[in-house]
């Protein structure tokens, strides 16, 4: 399968009728060091003759669908443009390159935006200064822009990861204050994902409307069979549930049996250092596969069984246990500098003292072996 964009046009406007600043196409190609002519064919789904399209690589390390994508955001000179693409697309790479490139270009600074805190974080890594939406926006509790929004001036280039869990109200609000300022906003995420728990459906609606660049091909997996299945499976094609059957993907039994299989196999994972998440269908669930998890660590060493002291829940944890943060708190570094502790993260308890909990935050697993880290 080739890697390819599709661009789907529903409402088409004019190259730089919206005002907002812009590149050129053949400045955006060179800075993305690929052929101009190659990205129109991915931009247009047409294949490109003696080459091997799935591994193409632009100059920047992206791969062709990625950086037609970030051509087509940097020149249409739209108020805003979409990126859409499902889970592992690399959509969060694209976006960093772009910004990359737009800053090196002179237009103006470059601004992060996420939903949440620990997605922020992670487009820290490419977009360095980067605020989740209400800390952009200056929200309080119960009083939205009571803080004022983060000062931008023309030239601006707000990018947005994971777009689609963006809340309506704190989307048109960015979209307003972008266009008052003479800024331009480039949105990435999955119309297919669930969306915001609070009117969502912003980026849908937008992609609808504007048309989208697609990232097609998802590339983090260890099979290349999972490949086609996740696309499939994202497209509400419950026949795929074959395939994962036959691949052994899928397991059956009675609700005891399933918690005892599902219970074991963390535990065995987890004893080989494998990042290991498990997922259950409501909080009584959880609390009793946490329960039955942490005995059998404990009988094997790896979780200490005591001193013990009462987290949420009324829960036991001891040195050795992971715990999740459930809440943001920027007074607390969490690692690289600037990166506070973030609702999501995932830590492990090295020691319990007088004075509370000592605790080290885990990074994601290793791409290569899937060892926590």
């Amino acid at each position: 399968m080739r890697a390819q964009l599709v661009m789907e046009e529903r409402m088409v406007a004019q190259t730089g009728a919206d005002g907002a600043p812009h590149l050129t196409p053949a400045e955006a190609a060179h800075a993305l060091g690929a052929d101009p002519a190659q990205l129109k064919d991915a931009l247009t789904g047409c294949p490109h003759d003696a080459r091997e399209t799935q591994d193409a690589r632009a100059g920047g390390g992206l791969r062709e669908d990625q950086a037609a994508a970030a051509l087509a955001a940097l020149t249409d000179g739209r108020l805003v443009s979409v990126i859409n693409a499902p889970a592992g697309a690399g959509k969060t790479r694209v976006l960093a390159e772009a910004a990359r490139i737009w800053a090196a270009a002179g237009l103006g600074p470059v601004i992060g935006i996420t939903p949440f805190q620990s997605a922020r974080n992670t487009l820290a890594a490419g977009v360095p200064v980067s605020y989740n939406a209400a800390q952009f926006l200056g929200h309080l509790p119960g009083r939205r822009g009571a803080r004022g929004p983060v000062p931008i001036g023309p030239g601006t280039l707000l990018v947005i990861d994971e777009a689609s869990m963006l809340s309506g109200p704190d989307l048109a609000d960015l979209i307003a204050y972008a266009k008052g300022r003479g800024a331009k906003i480039i949105l990435a995420g999955d119309i297919h994902q669930l969306q915001a728990v609070a009117n969502g459906g912003g980026m849908s609606l937008l992609a609808q409307a504007l048309g989208y660049a697609r990232l097609a091909e998802p590339v983090r997996f260890r099979n290349q069979w999972e490949q086609q299945a996740s696309l499939r499976l994202r497209d509400g094609d419950t026949s795929v549930l074959a395939t994962y059957d036959q691949h052994g993907r899928i397991i059956g039994g009675d609700p005891e049996q399933i918690m005892d299989a599902a219970a074991a196999a963390y535990v065995a994972l987890t004893s080989d250092g494998t990042d290991t998440l498990l997922m259950a269908a409501d909080q009584a669930l959880r609390r009793e596969l946490n329960r039955r998890i942490r005995d059998d660590l404990i009988t094997l060493g790896i979780v200490s069984g005591g001193p013990a002291m009462t987290i949420a829940d009324g829960t036991q944890a001891s040195s050795g246990d992971l715990i999740i943060c459930t809440r943001n708190d920027h007074t607390v570094e969490a690692g690289e500098p600037g990166r506070t502790l973030a609702n999501g993260d995932l830590l492990r308890i090295e020691a319990i003292t007088p004075d509370g909990l000592i605790v080290r935050r885990a990074l994601d697993a290793d791409p290569s072996t899937g060892q926590r880290r």
